[in-house]
């Protein structure tokens, strides 16, 4: 197993029985000799047909990540709600999001629901919940409570499967530890990616 995200991969295909494919990649594309109706449910169609068309796809992968194609994006967006019949939605990537507010304004159950929304789009998701107000979420596994710390190692190796969502209750760790506990699991992931046990296999 790659354990690669369908949210991470770019499906390209010819005929109809490469709709699947598409549909279950985050982004979809037609080469140029595909069936008419392949390229009306594709993101993008190519100019080149076959491997031509392929090589296009790759070229624009390496270039810019496919991040001109606002299809794609549209497609990959998760709604947070409506505004005088206006749809809000957080971007599929490069979102950057504060929730702020009083006590008991209702900032958990927005970011609650937006979880929820993440999971239902085929996103994976890693909440560090300083206070237990998450440990009903079904969509996640927890790691830690209110006798039992998390372990960095244990939410990294967690997250290594792209559809396992992971929430790090760090009610017991000391307050002036909590804002470390991010930062240090990307650390040591960082680490073990650089190793040479993790370069060879």
């Amino acid at each position: 197993m790659l354990s690669l995200s369908p949210r991470n991969a770019v499906g390209v295909g010819y005929a109809q029985n490469d709709r699947p494919l598409l549909d279950a990649c985050k982004f979809s594309a037609a080469v140029g000799n595909a069936l008419g109706a392949l390229k009306s449910h594709a993101d993008v169609v190519l100019a080149g047909e076959d491997g031509p068309g392929a090589v296009e796809l790759i070229d624009r992968i390496l270039a810019d990540d496919l991040a001109s194609v606002d299809a794609a994006r549209a497609r990959g967006s998760v709604t947070i709600g409506q505004r005088n019949d206006v749809t809000e939605a957080l971007a599929q990537s490069g979102t950057v999001a504060l929730i702020a507010g009083r006590s008991g304004g209702g900032k958990s159950t927005l970011l609650a629901g937006l979880m929820e929304r993440l999971c239902a789009a085929g996103y994976q998701f890693c909440a560090l919940d300083p206070e237990g107000d998450f440990e009903d979420m079904e969509q996640a596994l927890m790691i830690g409570d209110g006798d039992y710390a998390p372990k960095g190692v244990d939410v990294m190796r967690l997250l290594r499967q792209p559809r396992q969502s992971v929430i790090a209750n760090l009610m017991q760790l000391a307050f002036d530890e909590r804002p470390l506990f991010a930062p240090r699991c990307s650390h040591r992931c960082s680490r073990r990616a650089h190793s040479p046990a993790a370069r060879t296999g």
